[in-house]
């Protein structure tokens, strides 16, 4: 009895957590890193994760977040659609995402680009922080 208990708890508390990790994306972390965000130099609404092909949920970095009914991802193609704001800006997004880093490059280019080390190995993203801009800064030449 003791052996099949024993057996169990290995097979569940251990290796289907190491391949769950292995399998899964790491949500949790980008969730976290968003929440970190908007509650420090950002908002929510100025924080998103620019969706790739078979990549994270967005829906469960929102739930993480704590904004469980928010879909935080938003595809490349869609980035020139974003209403402008005066807030800083945070943008998760696949190492893999050429496209979507170029876009961000062009359309934001005081961004900076780094990379988030996972405590899960192969999981790392690219964080693209664009920082909040002054009213002065956005307004048209002569009216300041």
């Amino acid at each position: 009895m003791m052996v099949a208990a024993a057996t169990n708890y290995r097979l569940v508390m251990v290796e289907y957590e190491e391949q769950w990790g292995r399998a899964s994306w790491n949500t949790s972390e980008a969730g976290a890193l968003l929440g970190d965000f908007a509650r420090s130099i950002g908002s929510y609404d100025s924080a998103h994760v620019i969706a790739f092909p078979h990549w994270m949920d967005t829906r469960l970095v929102g739930m993480i977040a704590g904004r469980p009914t928010r879909d935080y991802g938003i595809w490349p193609e869609q980035l020139e659609q974003l209403p402008p704001t005066n807030d800083a800006q945070l943008f998760i997004l696949n190492i893999q995402d050429e496209e979507a880093l170029e876009r961000l490059e062009r359309l934001y280019p005081t961004g900076s680009l780094s990379r988030w080390e996972s405590a899960q190995q192969g999981k790392d993203f690219f964080i693209y922080v664009v920082p909040a801009q002054s009213e002065a800064k956005l307004s048209p030449k002569g009216t300041s």
